[in-house]
């Protein structure tokens, strides 16, 4: 998939598992494999001299960030892959992004930040944020506009018997014909905001909050008992 995360990616990687052309890469599967490094290595070098089977060998198809940012090297890698591009509307992009995985980037800070999620804050700095939108992802029309330019460059560039421009709303049939693979009796999934990940988030930030109250009160009780000392 080279579609922006994260309106619909989850409801179309569950599809492709369900499909048989899974198991399907995005975001959870590099914190679970721990290829943050990976990822961050890739954002300085641009995608260029890449080993894309370090990550995908045992993967058949990838969706939303980080691979979707790379569909142009990945296909250099991999020439007869199909390429499927969601079909969203710019604005409800922005806002379901900004409400889950932007929020979870912005729901850990100090000290707890840097001890628990220092490498993914790295990657998904390097690689998302502060790389594809420059720093600037809360001016809402420039990054509408980085949506946008993304999916005319996926148009223009893959070739049209390796596209598919899909909406979930479709459901499968529409897959089913692309990929060249039989309906399922098991029913599409439901296009339902992702709850496991907006639980993570309030976990995130009630974990990061706890922790960095426990500094500061460690911080001010050893102050207290420097000066205490020093009388």
């Amino acid at each position: 998939g080279a579609g922006f995360a994260p309106a619909g990616s989850d409801t179309l990687s569950r599809a492709l598992n369900i499909l048989g052309v899974g198991p399907c890469y995005d975001l959870k599967e590099v914190e679970k494999n721990r290829e943050t490094v990976f990822w961050y290595n890739v954002a300085m070098k641009e995608g260029e001299d890449v080993c894309w089977d370090q990550v995908f060998k045992n993967y058949q198809s990838a969706v939303g960030f980080p691979s979707c940012l790379y569909y142009k090297e990945i296909l250099d890698d991999y020439p007869e892959a199909k390429v499927i591009l969601l079909s969203q509307d710019a604005a409800s992009w922005y806002e379901s992004a900004s409400e889950s995985i932007y929020a979870l980037s912005q729901a850990t800070w100090g000290p707890a930040k840097w001890i628990f999620y220092r490498k993914y804050a790295r990657m998904a700095d390097a690689v998302i944020w502060n790389g594809l939108f420059r720093g600037d992802f809360e001016d809402q029309d420039f990054a509408i506009r980085v949506f946008n330019e993304h999916t005319e460059q996926v148009k223009s560039e893959v070739k049209p018997n390796n596209l598919l421009i899909f909406s979930v709303s479709q459901g499968r049939k529409p897959l089913c014909r692309f990929l060249n693979v039989p309906e399922p009796a098991e029913p599409f999934p439901s296009d339902e905001h992702d709850t496991e990940l907006q639980k993570r988030i309030e976990t995130v930030r009630k974990v990061t909050w706890l922790f960095n109250v426990g500094v500061a009160s460690v911080a001010v009780c050893l102050g207290g008992l420097i000066v205490y000392s020093a009388k």
